[in-house]
């Protein structure tokens, strides 16, 4: 399948450290220049970000944020105009694992219906229930708790046009949108164990610094605990029925 990252046209460095990885393991991929921040239109920003922090999943939406969550969606669309079938979406500062490109190859044959299979987790295995057998090593699991990061995913065209379809507007962190099952409805699966990380050498090449998170507002800080609170149960429902229906046996 065609596996595409995500690189902004001035991080040197990390288009520089995703490729030396990928070229290393033979893997076929290509660059998707992302939106960077620093290129949206101020006026625009003025306009939504209340309404975005409002409806915002809980966590407070940077200006970095609004373009990685733009640098996404980027991606999801050009795969809804094309012929593939399904594309893997990598982030430039990420440590793949040798088994990558066999896990891209078996996922993209295997008969088991899927939405999103998210290649990364904040979690260990103790964090994941194992639902479908993928082969005699790895697994399609769901995250006990809810997960975070969007730095490594497979996802079908089909998928990638309910998701827009759905969640047409960016309210939040790309990576809460994309893993929210119990929103969407999509049929999401983490992958155990993991194949792609995102860890301590990542942050020597972190943007985060250069946007600051909002003032404290309290209003928005209700709002944002009442999504939490809400997220919470309903993922844990939504988490209960799917292992109840569809935990190996």
């Amino acid at each position: 399948m065609k596996c595409f990252v995500i690189n902004l046209k001035r991080a040197v460095e990390r288009k520089q450290y995703i490729s030396d990885q990928l070229l290393q393991l033979s893997q076929e991929f290509e660059f998707f220049e992302g939106v960077d921040w620093k290129n949206i239109d101020p006026t625009c920003l003025s306009q939504t970000a209340c309404h975005i922090k409002i409806k915002n999943s809980y966590r407070t939406l940077t200006l970095g944020q609004m373009g990685c969550n733009l640098s996404h969606r980027k991606v999801l669309e050009w795969l809804v105009d094309s012929s593939e079938r399904m594309i893997a979406v990598l982030e430039d500062d990420v440590r793949l694992s040798n088994d990558f490109p066999n896990v891209l190859d078996v996922i993209e044959t295997t008969t088991q219906p899927f939405d999103i299979v998210f290649l990364g987790s904040r979690f260990t295995e103790k964090g994941l229930v194992n639902l479908v057998p993928l082969n005699d090593k790895f697994n399609f699991s769901l995250s006990k708790a809810r997960e975070k990061g969007g730095w490594g995913y497979v996802i079908t065209k089909e998928a990638a046009k309910k998701f827009l379809s759905i969640l047409p507007e960016v309210t939040g962190p790309i990576d809460d949108a994309l893993h929210a099952y119990y929103q969407h409805g999509l049929k999401t699966y983490t992958l155990n164990p993991q194949i792609v990380f995102h860890e301590e050498e990542a942050k020597r090449f972190s943007f985060n610094t250069e946007t600051k998170i909002e003032n404290f507002v309290l209003k928005e800080e209700l709002m944002r605990f009442v999504s939490l609170f809400y997220e919470f149960y309903a993922h844990k429902t939504c988490f209960s029925n799917r292992v109840k229906a569809e935990k190996i046996k």
